[in-house]
């Protein structure tokens, strides 16, 4: 059941993002961002049921954790980025912490792309 939850998932962040149109850009980045980070969570539980279980090896489980944590790390930092982006008011200073959470949007969808893959891959999506 769990597995199937995946590409559903995906196809609603794809029409989230697109059918967002009409909203303001944080709005947008906001829900996007919450979006993600839902995607995030599922894979990892779903990676940590597996391997509790003992469907996924030691070293797949340790392959699964590292890119989840780095993963994490990113956009952790991103929010904190798109968080001050959106609290000020200063148009300079927001400028400076959007261009921020645009590169570590970059980072953490780069490792995302790596997660989903990965979690193809092992089984964990199907």
């Amino acid at each position: 059941m769990r597995r199937k939850v995946f590409p559903i998932l995906l196809v609603m962040l794809l029409v989230a993002s697109i059918t967002a149109c009409g909203t303001t850009w944080k709005s947008k980045a906001v829900k996007g961002y919450q979006f993600t980070g839902a995607v995030l969570t599922q894979i990892h539980d779903s990676g940590n049921e597996l391997c509790n279980q003992g469907v996924l090896s030691p070293d797949k489980c340790a392959q699964v954790k590292k890119i989840y944590n780095d993963t994490r790390l990113a956009y952790i930092a991103a929010g904190d980025a798109l968080i001050a982006a959106v609290e000020t008011e200063d148009v300079i200073v927001q400028k400076k912490f959007w261009q921020e959470y645009l590169r570590l949007t970059n980072i953490y969808n780069d490792l995302a792309i790596k997660l989903i893959q990965l979690a193809f891959d092992l089984g964990i999506l199907k």
